[in-house]
């Protein structure tokens, strides 16, 4: 069989098997997507699209990756899981 690439969206991904998404998605870490949160070790996430453009919205989270973004869309647009809604310290 052919190697698989990514996984579809709604597939686990992340994890110890390091399963990547498909293109235009990003494994998403975020509980509330069915994900195991930011800093579990070997934690796994969910395929979630990437969204194409995002509203003109200003709505400061924190990334996975401890940087921020200006909104929800703004991190996912990048691929980054949020953490916590609010500017990182």
């Amino acid at each position: 069989g052919k190697c698989r690439v990514g996984v579809t969206r709604g597939e686990k991904c992340g994890g110890i098997t390091g399963a990547g998404c498909k293109e235009g998605a990003f494994c998403n870490y975020e509980p509330q997507a069915g994900g195991d949160g930011c800093d579990v070790a070997d934690g796994q996430g969910v395929c979630t699209e990437r969204p194409e453009v995002c509203p003109e919205l200003y709505a400061p989270v924190c990334g996975c990756d401890y940087h921020s973004y200006a909104s929800v869309c703004e991190a996912h647009a990048a691929g980054v899981s949020v953490r916590r809604s609010g500017l990182c310290s």
